[in-house]
Order: structure tokens, then sequence, then C-alpha cells
């Protein structure tokens, strides 16, 4: 509910763009960016430990929305490519049309523990506007 509402009000909020076209929201799912099966290709930095890497990867500035044919391409993949193989950040950047991706795309060209907690950050702040207090 909160990243369609973030989606809506990106589009909406585009002042020169496009008119907000509809499209059918249960086509999409939630992406993991950093995947729950994150130890294959996503080392620990240095003082993190893998309970505080859990902590983060369920949280909203480390989910997204994707289409349901995009999902499984994702899935477990890296960010970046480390050997030509499909990476998170080029699938995104070729398949999505949502605003809350591309935001995601021009605002980390790395993924990693301090870009969720980043992205948590701008999220939040983005809701409250939605739902101020």
């Amino acid at each position: 509910m909160l990243l369609k509402a973030l989606e809506q009000r990106y589009q909406s909020s585009a002042h020169l763009a496009e008119p907000l076209m509809s499209f059918d929201w249960s086509q999409l799912q939630i992406e993991h960016i950093l995947p729950q099966a994150w130890q294959n290709h996503w080392p620990l930095p240095e003082h993190t430990t893998a309970e505080e890497r859990n902590w983060f990867l369920h949280g909203i500035g480390n989910l997204t929305l994707v289409s349901g044919k995009l999902n499984p391409v994702l899935s477990n993949a890296p960010w970046r490519s480390l050997n030509g193989e499909p990476c998170k950040r080029d699938e995104l950047h070729k398949h999505t049309r949502l605003e809350v991706n591309r935001q995601l795309l021009d605002a980390h060209e790395e993924w990693s523990d301090e870009a969720i907690r980043t992205r948590a950050e701008t999220l939040y702040s983005d809701a409250q506007a939605i739902w101020p207090r």
C-alpha cells in the first residue's frame, strides 16, 4: 500500500510529465532489492553483522514494486553485473516504468546497507507528505 501510494504521488507531482495512466496494480509484486538470499552475491561490509543486515532486509528502504514477469529475472541477482550476468540495476533500468524505481536508480549507483537506510529515510519523508500528522 505504501509503495503504491508513493508511486501515485511521484507520478502526479511530475508537473511536466504525461498524465497518469491507470494500470492493474495487482500485476505488481514486491521485490527485495537486497535479496532474501543475500549471502550469495552480497558480502557483509566490515562492522555489519548478519543480524543487522537481516533487520534491514524487509524494511521499506529495501523494497520496490516490479511486474510479475520481471521479478524472477531480478530474484537473487547482484545489483551490478560481476561477469556480464543479469543484474538488478540493468534489468530495472531496461524494463521499469515506475517512478519509484526511476528514483531508486537515479539516487543509487551502488546498493548497500547505507543505501537502504538512506532510501528508507527518503520514502518515510515522502510518505509524511501524503499522510501528515
